[in-house]
């Protein structure tokens, strides 16, 4: 079957950026199925018949809610544990022996390890299986990194954020029934409206025959 050309572009894309960057696979799979999941859910909320508006109203928010912190705090991690892995091999810092030894046979061990030094972009880097040493040792530094953040992200991060803000959440939730409780505690039925008072007669004060004489001048 032949391929659209849309589907060859996607295919190329993503083995262009990925297929040398397993952490990157990893991050953002995790990202789109973290996505798929609060969709359903917030779906299954929304079009289940034994909830209440006033039911849905709260949970739908808050799953959004915790579907926004379980992300950003998985992505806050791990990107920069994996740029940062991702440095460290790139410039040698953390690289097998056996591409060391085939560096230094170019005359560039004294580049190892040093803030601009850039495997990748060597002139002899697709020599000698050193690109594919490097992509190996790269894509096992880029998963663990995605791994380890991925876990301190889900078992310490996210969940001491869920507690504070569930925890905030509640006193709010809880200031809020307070005071309608008060409220119709001490509510007082609205007395029904008396007819207006009418006006009184001008009486004769001083002023009036003052004014009444000022008039017929």
């Amino acid at each position: 079957m032949k391929l659209t050309p849309q589907v060859t572009k996607t295919t190329d894309f993503i083995f262009r950026h990925f297929s040398e960057d397993i952490g990157s696979v990893l991050i953002w799979t995790t990202i789109g199925g973290w996505i798929a999941s609060s969709a359903a859910q917030i779906c299954g909320i929304w079009r289940n018949p034994n909830y209440t508006k006033e039911q849905k109203s709260f949970m739908i928010p808050q799953e959004i809610g915790d579907a926004s912190m379980n992300i950003l705090s998985f992505f806050a991690i791990t990107m920069p544990l994996k740029k940062l892995a991702n440095k460290l091999v790139k410039t040698g810092k953390i690289i097998p022996l056996k591409l060391v030894s085939k560096i230094a046979r170019h005359g560039d061990s004294h580049k190892i390890g040093t803030y601009d030094f850039d495997i990748p972009k060597l002139p002899y880097f697709q020599s000698g299986n050193i690109a594919k040493t490097y992509n190996s040792f790269h894509n096992f530094m880029s998963t663990t990194a995605a791994v380890v953040g991925g876990v301190v992200s889900s078992n310490i991060v996210t969940p001491h954020l869920r507690n504070r803000i569930a925890s905030k959440r509640q006193n709010q939730t809880k200031l809020k029934l307070d005071f309608i409780e008060n409220s119709m505690q001490n509510n007082v039925p609205i007395q029904q409206q008396t007819e207006p008072v009418p006006l009184r007669p001008i009486d004769n004060s001083p002023f009036d025959k003052f004014k009444t004489r000022v008039m017929s001048i």
